[in-house]
């Protein structure tokens, strides 16, 4: 039986997952509100024009929310999760916060547009990361190493 490194798992299935996100959408996105934020932080000066890049829409619009939810579900699942089994329980909570900032979003309550395929991207993303954490772990014994 392998040894579970949750360290390094917190690094590849959470904090890449959000590095990769933030760094693509200052890139790609500089009017978002969380780049202009840091931008004022770190004292960045640009123009917000977005580069000159061809991006296919299901990535512009979908990739980012399936990126947190990934890295949403596989920090529920290291916090949560006592065995190597498929978790439904952070599966459905990663899934309903996503359809929560939706329902959000459609009531004005928060900056956004209601999508119901962000929901879709969102399950996909959680379940990629339950089914990764699920075969990454498989082999991993609890009860060794208790």
């Amino acid at each position: 039986m392998r040894r579970c490194d949750k360290s390094k798992y917190l690094f590849i299935g959470v904090i890449i997952p959000m590095i990769i996100g933030c760094v693509l959408y200052a890139l790609l996105y500089p009017d978002v509100w969380f780049v202009n934020i840091l931008d004022d932080l770190l004292g960045i000066k640009r123009n917000n024009d977005n580069l000159n890049v061809a991006i296919p829409q299901i990535f512009r619009f979908y990739f980012f929310d399936v990126l947190w939810a990934f890295a949403l579900m596989n920090s529920l699942l290291l916090i949560t999760s006592t065995d190597n089994k498929f978790h439904v329980l952070p599966l459905t909570c990663t899934v309903l916060l996503g359809a929560l900032l939706e329902m959000l979003q459609l009531s004005g309550c928060i900056m956004g547009t209601f999508d119901f395929f962000d929901m879709v991207a969102e399950f996909v993303g959680a379940l990629l990361a339950n089914l990764i954490f699920y075969y990454a772990w498989r082999d991993y014994s609890y009860e060794e190493n208790v």
